[in-house]
């Protein structure tokens, strides 16, 4: 029975890292497409594109490494979602800021 809920949590995360990561592209493409105040220069489409691997990164916990489901449990002491967001305003400056414009309006 745990053993069918750990690979439930699983993916549950998996599925929920990629609809963050489809939502991400999604905006930028949305971005990079509209005509609005003009497209984005190719300063900005680099640093997108590099806060979009760090992002990836953020995500990326390990839980698709597999094993015991030792790792799950180390997961839910920590305060990953909390961080989430510390962490991407931090490190994705310019993504954190598109993504608060776009879903504030």
């Amino acid at each position: 029975m745990e053993q069918c809920l750990l690979k439930d949590e699983e993916n549950i995360d998996s599925a929920l890292n990629a609809s963050l990561v489809t939502l991400y592209q999604h905006k930028i493409q949305k971005l990079g497409d509209s005509q609005g105040d003009g497209p984005i220069n190719l300063s900005q489409k680099g640093q997108i594109a590099k806060e979009m691997k760090v992002m990836e990164h953020i995500c990326c916990i390990g839980l698709k490494a597999g094993g015991d489901g030792d790792h799950v449990e180390s997961v839910r002491d920590m305060n990953i979602f909390a961080d989430l967001l510390l962490n991407f305003e931090e490190k994705c400056p310019l993504l954190h800021s598109v993504l608060e414009t776009l879903l504030s309006h």
